[in-house]
């Protein structure tokens, strides 16, 4: 399909080092209408889509109404069912196209599985060998399971589940450093790669809530990895007096939006936090993407351009949550290398995190407190569909000096 080929063509000139898995909606909105078309029916079984339906606005794309650039952003990640012309190789450029076709088939496939490697972050080691360790367990259950509700044991497809949600972790971090850490320089900043190499050990206690879904290789490559809502524990009666970090959900449409990070106060006063901004009675509230896609039905003015839902449909729930009044026995697991017997991965990158300013913190163990808010917010954050999360923020913010 030649319009096809034209729209994958004027993809590949508006990018560098991205593919077209990665490419954005303000990338969509520069190809021509038939160059859309041409690209959806390509990829969703030869269905072109209908001659009422409208290019649309790049805001209108960012706000969800249905148009073909929206359309062809969804599915910018699944692979041509139809053969294009790049795709018939001569018999002078056969190994060449031969080499280009394996690295697309790895990095466009719709199919989550195919994109299970990762060169810029690793993490320290595979989740499945982290549940023969009975000390490891209970230490996790000691510091993260207060109310209970972990599982006791993992079956053999849990296991593997496990390890591809680590991988996938590391994957996707590196699409979101390159989407939202706009300095390239930093891109590969120590903290960074503190948060992967402590991914397995996220992965383990993500499996052991039942917060991922059960089967995540038959998954988009932008799908949500969470599962049900009904597998997490709301942050409300107990569980609102814990810090770490935590997740809305849309109870209207049904999906999750955002994830974040409270140390030093409780999700019940962040809450009340996010409540009042979403009002938008201050500038800082008015700029933020969060309050203006879902503002209080008592906003002080109208987003209804970019609008996806309303504060009050938003429910607040628990992705990791921590004791505020945590026992020194506790903290000590916490703050100590999973070398001599804590959780985490902290020596290689102990005197960086010790040197970062964390406001009104000048202990090493009320740091570490902060970091671990942020490696559960950033893997929860990238575990959401990039349509449906409303944050832009990168993570990990006072380490990288960018807000």
């Amino acid at each position: 399909m030649k319009f096809n080929q034209k729209c994958e063509d004027a993809l590949r000139a508006l990018m560098t080092e991205q593919t077209i898995s990665e490419s954005t909606l303000e990338h969509f909105f520069k190809c021509k209408k038939d160059e859309l078309k041409g690209f959806i029916a390509a990829r969703k079984d030869g269905a072109v889509p209908p001659s009422s339906l409208n290019k649309g606005t790049l805001q209108g794309a960012k706000d969800g109404v249905d148009c073909l650039i929206l359309r062809a952003f969804e599915c910018r990640s699944l692979p041509p069912l139809v053969v294009t012309t790049q795709e018939a190789p001569t018999v002078e450029n056969t190994t060449t196209i031969e080499s280009e076709q394996e690295v697309q088939a790895s990095e466009e496939s719709a199919i989550i599985h195919k994109r299970l490697t990762s060169a810029t972050f690793e993490s320290k080691e595979q989740p499945s060998s982290l549940f023969t360790n009975t000390d490891f367990l209970g230490l996790i259950k000691k510091c993260f399971d207060a109310s209970e509700h972990m599982k006791q044991t993992l079956g053999e497809s849990e296991l593997q589940s496990s390890d591809t949600l680590n991988i996938l972790l590391c994957s996707r971090l590196r699409d979101h450093v390159k989407k939202k850490i706009k300095d390239s320089k930093k891109h590969s900043h120590w903290s960074l790669k503190w948060v992967a190499s402590n991914f397995g050990r996220v992965a383990a206690i993500m499996q052991l809530n039942g917060h991922i879904k059960s089967d995540l290789e038959c998954l988009e490559a932008d799908s949500t990895l969470l599962g049900s809502e009904n597998n997490f524990c709301l942050a409300t009666n107990d569980e609102s007096k814990q810090q770490g970090a935590y997740l809305y959900y849309d109870q209207n449409d049904r999906k999750w939006i955002r994830s974040g990070k409270v140390i030093n106060r409780s999700f019940a006063i962040r809450h009340l936090e996010h409540s009042k901004g979403a009002k938008l009675t201050t500038a800082d509230s008015q700029s933020s993407r969060f309050y203006s896609r879902y503002p209080s039905i008592d906003a002080a003015l109208t987003t209804e351009a970019c609008r996806k839902g309303r504060f009050e449909n938003l429910q607040q729930y628990v992705a990791c949550g921590i004791d505020c009044e945590m026992s020194e026995d506790v903290k000590k697991i916490l703050t100590t290398d999973a070398s001599r017997g804590g959780i985490f991965h902290w020596d290689a990158h102990i005197s960086k995190i010790g040197g970062v300013n964390f406001r009104g913190v000048t202990l090493l163990a009320a740091k570490q407190m902060h970091m671990i808010g942020y490696l559960f917010e950033l893997a929860y954050d990238i575990c959401i569909d990039s349509v449906a999360n409303v944050s832009l923020n990168p993570g990990l913010e006072t380490c990288l000096g960018v807000w």
